[in-house]
C-alpha cells in the first residue's frame, strides 16, 4: 500500500494531485520508502539464506509491478491536469522498481539508482506544476489553452529537462537508470517482460508530457496575466532539485559503484543479521544491564 502497487495503490493519484506542491514533492519520497521496504524484506526475509522461503513472492511482485506500470501509463495518458499526470508517473516509477526487484541481484544496483532518480524528478515536476498553475489563474494546472506564462523560458526549460529525465531519454539520469535496469535484466528469467513494460511506459510518458507541455507553453492566447512569478525560496528549491538531477548524470559512475556495493550488502543478509544480533545491549555498556 505504501509503495502504491496495484491493487492497493489507487489512492495515490487523487492524494498526490490534491496535495500542496511541497507536500506532494515530499510524498514522492515517501512512496519510494515503501519500495525500499519491499526490497529490504525481500533480501532479508526471503533472500538466499531463507531456505524453502527463498524468493517467496517473487513472481507476484513481478506481476504486480507490471500491472502497476500499465495502470500508471493509462492514467498518464488520460490525465487532464498536470498534477494528476505527474502523480500517475510516480505510479509508473513505483511499478518499475517493484517489477525489477525480483529479477535478481544484478538488477538491484539499477533499482537503487533509479529509485533516487525518480524521486528527484517527481519532486521537481510537482514544484513546477505549482509554479505553472499559479501563472495561469484561469485554468490552473489543467491541460488546456490559456494565456502565456509570466516566465515561460524558465519554467519551460525546467519542464523540458524534467520530462526528458522522466521519459528516460539521453543523456539525463532517467536514461542512465533505465540502462542500469535493462542491461542486467537481459540475463534474468522473465527479464524481457520488464524490457517491454519499461520501454512502452517510457514512450507513454514522453507522449503524455510532450502533449501537456505543448498545450501549456505553446497553445496560448492573449496577454500574460503577469502573476505568480517564482520567488526566491521557490526558485532555490527548483534549482536544488534540478542540480541534483544533473549531479545524478554527471556523477553516475561513482553513484553506480556505490549502488553496486549496497546491492552486494543486501545480497548477504547474514552479515546484517550478525551485526544486529551480535551487538551488545545498550544497558550493558558501562556497568551492565539492570
Amino acid at each position: 500500500m505504501k509503495a502504491a502497487i496495484v491493487p492497493l495503490g489507487f489512492w495515490l493519484p487523487s492524494a498526490y494531485g490534491a496535495a500542496p506542491a511541497p507536500v506532494a514533492a515530499l510524498f514522492a519520497l515517501m512512496t519510494k520508502v515503501g519500495v525500499y521496504a519491499i526490497l529490504r524484506v525481500t533480501t532479508l526475509a526471503f533472500g538466499v539464506d531463507a531456505g524453502p522461503m527463498a524468493d517467496l513472492g517473487a513472481a507476484a511482485l513481478l506481476v504486480a509491478g507490471i500491472v502497476t506500470i500499465g495502470v500508471g501509463a493509462f492514467g498518464a495518458m488520460a490525465a487532464r491536469a498536470l498534477s494528476t499526470l505527474v502523480a500517475f508517473l510516480v505510479v509508473v516509477s513505483a511499478g518499475t522498481l517493484v517489477a525489477a526487484i525480483p529479477l535478481g541481484v544484478a538488477v538491484r544496483p539499477g533499482v537503487l539508482y533509479y529509485l533516487v532518480h525518480s524521486t528527484v524528478a517527481a519532486a521537481l515536476l510537482f514544484l513546477l506544476v505549482a509554479a505553472i498553475a499559479r501563472q495561469r489563474p484561469v485554468t490552473g494546472d489543467r491541460v488546456a489553452s490559456c494565456t502565456p506564462l509570466a516566465q515561460p523560458t524558465l519554467l519551460g526549460a525546467l519542464f523540458l529537462g524534467a520530462a526528458v529525465a522522466v521519459a528516460g531519454l539521453p543523456p539525463l539520469s532517467g536514461f542512465i537508470g533505465k540502462v542500469a535496469l535493462l542491461g542486467p535484466a537481459l540475463d534474468a528469467p522473465r527479464g524481457i517482460v520488464l524490457w517491454v513494460a519499461l520501454l512502452a511506459s517510457g514512450f507513454v510518458a514522453l507522449f503524455a508530457l510532450a502533449r501537456a507541455g505543448s498545450i501549456v507553453f505553446w497553445k496560448t492566447h492573449g496577454a500574460s496575466a503577469g502573476v505568480g512569478r517564482v520567488g526566491a525560496g521557490e526558485g532555490a528549491a527548483l534549482a536544488l532539485l534540478a542540480t541534483l538531477g544533473l549531479a545524478l548524470m554527471v556523477f553516475a559512475a561513482p553513484l553506480q559503484r556505490y549502488a553496486e556495493a549496497t546491492a552486494r550488502e543486501l545480497a548477504t543478509p547474514s552479515a546484517y543479521v550478525d551485526l544486529v544480533l551480535g551487538a551488545r545491549p545498550v544497558g550493558a555498556i558501562g556497568g551492565g544491564a539492570r
